[in-house]
């Protein structure tokens, strides 16, 4: 199970200002995909690090690539859980009426956990590398020339 993210680069705008618009579109998606990885894995929280060194590419066309975390968890990092995350609600047991633990007086019917709140890592990330689309356009243009 993995958390995945598509970039993908319009090539329309890239043909009609270079003759080599192939080059220049792996370039930026090169650069930007780079740029993403670091984003992510710098707001990434770090407890044991293997959320943030999960953070991997794959290259699956000319103009798409899947950025991904391997960590089953990751998605509860980014969006939240329980009253913070989608669903807004309360962590509750399920299954068994009675929950019981070590060092508990007697069992209870539920416990009731806030979660954590979301970190928001792939829009914050998104949002970091958008905003150098533009430079990575021009670098790649200048050292395609």
């Amino acid at each position: 199970m993995s958390y995945t993210i598509t970039i993908t680069v319009n090539n329309k705008n890239i043909k009609r200002l270079s003759k080599f618009p192939r080059r220049i579109t792996r370039r930026v998606i090169t650069l930007s995909k780079n740029e993403l990885i670091r984003n992510l894995k710098k707001a990434t929280p770090r407890d044991t690090g293997r959320a943030r060194g999960s953070w991997h590419a794959d290259r699956s066309s000319h103009d798409h690539v899947k950025v991904s975390s391997s960590v089953h968890y990751m998605k509860y990092l980014d969006k939240g859980t329980g009253i913070y995350g989608p669903k807004h609600r309360p962590i509750t047991i399920k299954g068994n009426p009675w929950l019981y633990w070590k060092g508990a007086k007697y069992p209870v019917k539920q416990v009731t956990v806030k979660g954590i709140k979301p970190y928001n890592i792939v829009v914050n990330s998104i949002k970091a590398t958008e905003s150098r689309i533009i430079e990575f356009g021009n670098m790649a243009i200048s050292e395609v020339k």
